[in-house]
């Protein structure tokens, strides 16, 4: 009865101006979306308040050892050309069945004095790098000064130093056959067990050399600041490969923190694969289940602005940074967006094949009399259930209770007053633009 004497009214009566206000707020929704922006902090799972959020806070700050324990390590390396990973085994879960491979570059010859001294350039490139105090968090060099308690490891500086100066072998390192090498590096090993890990031998042969040292990037730092170190180390690696030789071009470098920022840009990238390949597919889905080319149309624009309009609010008016979180839930919108307007699409489609129903006015009246109460009925179960989540103590939950319930809230608009405005305004009519009439005419 509220729908009969009240919405419908109102709908006939101010079609133009509820489709004016949709497409102002659904503007206002895309300059929302401009504003996001990367994590400029740490991605937080608790409540600053919470046991978790304290204790990693205290293990960072006062629990590891030295100051340089609050820093991120990098490790440079050379040797390895890529490595193959059995994705579908670890996707089910048996880890005997693991089969990945490391892929080492044969090219890569550690006996040859070039490559060395290659490595030790690396080495320098690395402690002499500066950089502005803005870019490098306060400080003016690329890596952590050296202390009591911190030393780089340069592992084949080292090495020349053992065999030039500790050890004082006869024979000098650029006159050591591949033999004596071998014979020699393994000793050095033996006697510093801790660059063990810097030198792959495998075989006999070394497969893999290392380097490494701690940066001025703090520990679980933000993805901009993280950005800064990957550049400038993009930088040295392609100043480096400008004079190795081609049996020490093989070099990469690795650091946790730029692993957790490399996934942070994989899930900001799946956002807009993902939002590019679910529109595609949501304007199949409804043209099969409206049978219209003209309101399955209809039906996506009125998606689209549910989407950009419940990020552009989160993001501009919440503050919200685009983590992992937001990376998640961000896809979940389109299918949640999906379902209201999908259902009334099909009924007014309904309405002219079925019910014999000409004018968009009539078919509009149908639409809503046997569907809206079900719609808004979903719409507030949903809303309810959405509610409790704000409670919860994971930060996960409770970004995805606020997204469940603006999105349930723009989509009963973007449904019941949009989409439906616009049917009621310009909405196809009989059986015009349906998809069994124009496969028909084909």
């Amino acid at each position: 009865r509220v729908f009969e004497h009240y919405y419908v009214p109102a709908i006939l009566k101010c079609k133009q101006v509820f489709v004016l206000l949709g497409l102002v707020i659904g503007i206002l929704g895309v300059y929302g979306v401009t504003k996001v922006s990367q994590l400029t902090k740490p991605e937080q799972w608790f409540p600053e308040d919470h046991t978790q959020s304290i204790f990693i806070e205290k293990l960072i700050l006062e629990f590891l050892s030295g100051e340089e324990g609050e820093y991120a390590e990098v490790t440079v390396f050379w040797g390895i050309d890529k490595v193959e990973r059995d994705y579908p085994a670890r996707y089910s879960g048996d880890t005997e069945t693991y089969d990945d491979k490391v892929i080492f570059d044969d090219s890569f010859d550690i006996t040859d004095f070039q490559t060395q001294l290659a490595i030790i350039k690396m080495c320098e490139l690395l402690e002499n790098r500066t950089c502005d105090e803005d870019t490098c968090g306060g400080f003016t060099t690329l890596l952590f000064p050296e202390t009591n308690t911190y030393q780089g490891m340069c592992t084949m500086r080292e090495f020349h130093n053992w065999w030039n100066v500790e050890k004082n072998f006869s024979v000098p390192l650029n006159s050591a056959n591949e033999t004596l090498f071998y014979e020699r590096l393994g000793l050095f090993v033996v006697e510093n067990p801790e660059m063990a890990r810097h030198v792959g031998i495998i075989g006999g042969v070394v497969k893999f050399f290392s380097i490494e040292y701690i940066m001025t990037l703090k520990i679980l730092a933000p993805g901009s600041e993280v950005q800064n170190y990957v550049d400038i180390m993009d930088n040295i690696i392609e100043k480096y490969k400008s004079f190795a030789p081609a049996s020490a071009q093989s070099v990469d470098y690795s650091s946790p923190d730029f692993v957790e920022y490399a996934l942070e840009l994989s899930l900001q990238e799946t956002v807009i694969k993902g939002l590019a390949i679910t529109f595609p597919i949501v304007f199949v889905v409804l043209l099969l289940a409206t049978g219209n080319w003209i309101l399955a149309a209809f039906s996506v624009i009125a998606i689209a602005f549910i989407v950009v309009t419940v990020m552009g609010f989160v993001f501009a008016a919440l503050g919200w940074e685009l983590g992992i979180a937001e990376s998640i839930v961000s896809i979940m919108i389109v299918g949640l967006s999906v379902d209201y307007a999908i259902h009334l699409g099909h009924m007014y489609t309904v309405a002219g094949k079925s019910e014999g129903f000409e004018s968009r006015e009539d078919k509009f009246h149908y639409a809503v009399l046997t569907m809206g109460p079900t719609v808004l009925a979903g719409g507030m179960t949903t809303l309810g259930a959405g509610a409790f989540l704000f409670g919860a103590q994971i930060t996960f939950f409770g970004k995805m209770g606020v997204l469940l319930v603006l999105t349930v809230t723009c989509s009963l608009f973007y449904s019941l007053v949009f989409l439906m405005s616009v049917a009621a305004w310009f909405g196809p009519q009989g059986t015009y633009a349906n998809l069994n009439r124009t496969c028909s005419k084909q």
